[in-house]
């Protein structure tokens, strides 16, 4: 149905069948962060449209919490305004679909520092060109 949100999902299934894989060749703004301590890497690619993200992909190598925490993150930044989106508790939302306290370690950190990045591009990006 046209407009419904897709069902929630639970947070282990992000990890199994991971969502927004991959590089988006339109991306107005990327970014990424490491885990130094693991070597967990994620590099988010956004687009946004009247000042809202209309697409979110991710390219991500790490553990399962890491994968998970970045597919889940992506799905629910589109549809965001930009503000929504840097206010986003990753932590908070990878919680409420079942992330357990070891699951919460490092994974939404680093997720967290790559959109703060990605939405940093994403602005450099539209003052450059003047939107």
């Amino acid at each position: 149905m046209a407009g419904m949100p897709p069902p929630e999902r639970p947070f282990r299934e992000y990890f199994l069948r991971p969502s927004r894989i991959g590089r988006m060749e339109s991306a107005q703004g990327a970014g990424e962060a490491v885990n130094e301590v693991c070597g967990d890497w994620v590099r988010f690619h956004l687009r946004q449209d009247q000042g809202r993200i209309a697409a979110a992909s991710i390219q991500v190598r790490g553990c399962s919490a890491t994968i998970a925490t970045a597919s889940l993150a992506a799905e629910a930044l589109e549809g965001l305004d930009l503000a929504a989106a840097r206010g986003l508790d990753i932590a908070d939302l990878a919680r409420s679909r079942g992330a357990t306290h070891r699951d919460l370690g490092h994974a939404p950190a680093v997720v967290t520092r790559a959109i703060a990045a990605a939405l940093a591009g994403l602005a450099s990006d539209c003052q450059a060109s003047g939107d």
